[in-house]
């Protein structure tokens, strides 16, 4: 196990855990509904306050799934990258990059160049979506200002920032998928959900799974002790 990945854990068991609840489903099992283009839950457990995210990989971002999350889920909608791809694609940031624990930055708001506007909101993010994962792409193919807001992930994932757009990503990677996701946090149409129990009645109610971003740390440090760390 890295100095990194250690001190990192340290950080991260001296942060109150949440209590487990039957009903919640491993890291595992996450990764299986990932890799079948499902959506699934994240409840991030470090977080001072109740909040938590559903998660896509950002490749099965369809316009059909980015208008059900507009509706049913309410939050905003975001498109998380690694800071490398970021780098590569040019994007400006909202604000200087300065990483403080569990959170991250934005971007300014982006969209395909080659953007068609359709009329139809999810159909047009979910082309600059495309776009913006496409290893292919270059810098100038998204540009600003645009429809969609991305977070900025740290490289090294929930080993370097414990965040809920490093979560996503970790567990689209290990799931052998684009390193990026699409998460929009769940709320009710007022804002309020803010406990474990509400987001487990949420995941029950749309058949999703759900799990804990504490749980993605605990996976990836045991992978990389093993040698098997993506």
């Amino acid at each position: 196990m890295s100095l990194h990945a250690k001190n990192c854990f340290k950080v991260l068991t001296d942060q109150p855990k949440w209590p487990r609840f039957r009903g919640i489903n491993s890291i595992e099992e996450l990764i299986e509904e990932a890799r079948a283009g499902r959506c699934f839950v994240l409840v991030d457990d470090y977080a001072n306050m109740g909040t938590a995210d559903v998660v896509i990989p950002a490749q099965f971002a369809s316009s059909s799934i980015l208008r059900w999350m507009s509706r049913s889920v309410h939050g905003l909608i975001l498109l998380a990258l690694k800071n490398e791809r970021i780098d590569h694609l040019r994007l400006k940031t909202m604000a200087e990059r300065e990483r403080y624990y569990l959170q991250a930055p934005f971007t300014l708001s982006i969209k395909a160049k080659d953007a068609e506007m359709t009329g139809v909101p999810w159909r047009d993010r979910a082309h600059t979506i495309s776009v913006a994962i496409d290893q292919d792409s270059k810098p100038g193919d998204i540009v600003t200002p645009g429809h969609l807001f991305a977070l900025i992930a740290a490289q090294g994932g929930m080993l370097e920032n414990a965040g809920r757009a490093e979560a996503a990503i970790d567990i689209a990677q290990i799931a052998g998928l684009n390193a990026s996701s699409v998460l929009c946090e769940v709320m009710d149409a007022d804002g309020l959900l803010n406990t474990l129990s509400e987001f487990r009645n949420f995941a029950r109610q749309h058949d999703m799974k759900i799990g804990f971003i504490s749980d993605i740390v605990a996976y990836r440090l045991r992978d990389e002790a093993s040698g098997r760390d993506f």
